[in-house]
């Protein structure tokens, strides 16, 4: 406690400084649990999704569509039940200033089941729905 008064006088010397300074280190821990819960989002999403059900998008990136003829290949690939198309493409109403999301989605009820239609597909451009059989013993 001998240099609290040092201390005190020398933040007190620059006021300025010492604000920004306290501004500074304000502004990294909101930003670091910003970002913890972020994270955190993330891993929820990561939880709730299914362990029979897998997504596809482009690698070319979200906004690129998968092509059809991807289907019959999909439904090849042993172990696969069943696959659903769904696409999200960019609308607008009256006015592009006025956005609205618009989607199309092939979904059989046997591949996505009563979870099709609800959103839960994400912000993704195109993707695939793909159901597995999944034996566990």
């Amino acid at each position: 406690m001998k240099y609290f008064p040092l201390i005190w006088a020398g933040l007190w010397r620059k006021p300025l400084r010492s604000i920004l300074t306290l501004l500074s280190i304000t502004v990294a821990f909101v930003l670091f649990g910003m970002l913890h819960g972020v994270i955190a989002g993330f891993e929820s999403g990561i939880d709730q999704m299914s362990e029979t059900r897998l997504r596809v998008q482009s690698r070319a990136g979200i906004l690129t569509g998968v092509p059809l003829a991807h289907l019959t290949q999909i439904e090849q690939v042993d172990g696969v039940a069943g696959v659903g198309y769904f696409a999200i493409f960019p609308s607008y109403y009256k006015e592009q200033l006025n956005p609205v999301g618009a989607g199309a989605k092939y979904c059989p009820a046997h591949v996505c089941g009563d979870q099709c239609g609800r959103g839960n597909h994400g912000a993704w451009r195109t993707l695939w729905c793909v159901k597995y059989d999944v034996q566990r013993s």
